[in-house]
C-alpha cells in the first residue's frame, strides 16, 4: 500500500497561507499567527513564570558580592496540543466539470477547508477547554477565556464605563504586563457598547459628507488598545490582552497532504497540531456582562 509518508512531494506548508487568510473576521488568530509560531516538540507544551527579586537590597560602600539572585521560576502552567484536519475527495468527472465557474473543484475545495480549518482554530484560541485524549475523545487545548482567573475577571450586571476599562488597564499595570499596543478582543455587543461610549468623542476635520465612526483604539489611564470585534468570543464578554505574552505553540505547521489515490477520485487533506502558550497569568484580563 502507498500510504502519504511515501509521498513526501506531496505535502506542502500552508503556513503563509494560513496568516493571510480572513484576517476581518479571525483577528485573534491572525495576529498570533502574523507574529510567529513557538516550535514545540511535544503534545504538552509546559513553560514557567518569572518573577523578579524583590527585596531591595542596600550594599555598603566597597562591600564584596556575596547575595546573588535567582529569578523564581517555581510556578508555571501547560497546554495541550490539538490537531484540525479536513480532507477532500473530489471524482474525476466533478473536477473536470466546470461547476458555477470553479475552473478547479478540487482547489477551491481544499481553500474552503483552510478558512474553516482557521475559523476552528480561532474558536478553540478563544474558547478551548484543556482535555487530554481518552478513547473517542481528542485532544483539545486550553482556550484565553479560561487562561484568565478569577483574580483577573470583573462581572457586573451593567455595561462597562470608561471607569471599568482603566481599571482593566490598571489591573495590568499593576502585574507589569500592560503597553500601548495591547488589544481590546469583544463579541458583537461589547463593540458596540464601545462604539456607543465614544460616540459623543467624534471630531471630524476638513470631512463634509461622511458621519458617524468606530473606535479602533483607545487610550485607557494605564495604556492603550487597539479594537477588534472577534466572532468566537462568549456573548457580552471582551478581553484585554497583551499578545507580547501569548503566542501559539506549533507541533505541526498546517500542511497539505496528497492522500493516496485509490480509484477514479482525487484525495486530500489538511492537518495542523498546535496549542496557545499563556506565559504570564496576567497576560490578559476578562469583563463579563451578567444577567441581573
Amino acid at each position: 500500500m502507498i500510504k502519504t509518508s511515501n509521498i513526501n512531494n506531496e505535502i506542502m506548508d500552508l503556513t503563509k497561507e494560513m496568516v493571510m487568510i480572513d484576517n476581518v473576521n479571525l483577528p485573534f488568530s491572525s495576529l498570533l499567527l502574523k507574529k510567529g509560531t513557538k516550535k514545540v516538540s511535544s503534545v504538552i507544551t509546559n513553560w514557567k513564570f518569572e518573577k523578579l527579586d524583590n527585596s531591595k537590597n542596600l550594599s555598603l560602600e566597597g562591600a564584596d558580592a556575596t547575595n546573588f539572585l535567582t529569578s523564581d521560576r517555581a510556578t508555571g502552567d501547560k497546554n495541550i496540543c490539538q490537531i484540525i484536519s479536513k480532507a477532500v475527495s473530489v471524482s474525476g468527472t466533478a473536477n473536470a466539470v466546470n461547476t458555477e465557474d470553479i475552473n478547479d473543484l478540487f482547489a477551491h475545495e481544499i481553500g474552503n477547508r483552510m478558512t474553516e480549518a482557521k475559523r476552528d482554530l480561532e474558536y478553540y484560541l478563544i474558547n478551548g477547554v484543556y482535555t487530554e485524549e481518552s478513547g473517542t475523545t481528542p485532544r483539545q487545548m486550553k482556550g484565553l477565556v479560561n487562561f484568565i482567573t478569577g483574580d483577573n475577571a470583573v462581572t457586573k450586571t451593567s455595561n462597562p464605563t470608561i471607569a471599568d476599562f482603566n481599571n482593566l488597564s490598571k489591573i495590568m499595570r499593576q502585574a507589569g504586563t500592560s503597553g500601548q499596543d495591547l488589544v481590546l478582543l469583544a463579541d458583537y455587543n461589547m463593540t458596540d457598547v464601545i462604539n456607543t461610549l465614544f460616540v459623543d468623542k467624534e471630531r471630524y476635520v476638513n470631512v463634509q459628507n461622511e458621519f458617524g465612526s468606530v473606535v479602533n483604539k483607545i487610550n485607557l489611564t494605564y495604556g492603550s488598545a487597539y479594537v477588534y470585534t472577534v466572532d468566537a468570543m462568549p456573548q457580552d464578554t471582551m478581553i484585554l490582552a497583551n499578545m507580547s505574552y501569548i503566542d501559539v505553540g506549533e507541533l505541526r505547521p498546517l500542511a497539505y497532504e496528497e492522500l493516496s489515490k485509490t480509484g477514479d477520485s482525487r484525495k486530500g487533506q489538511i492537518v495542523m497540531e498546535n496549542t496557545l502558550r499563556f506565559l504570564h497569568p496576567t497576560a490578559a484580563v476578562k469583563f463579563t456582562k451578567t444577567v441581573a
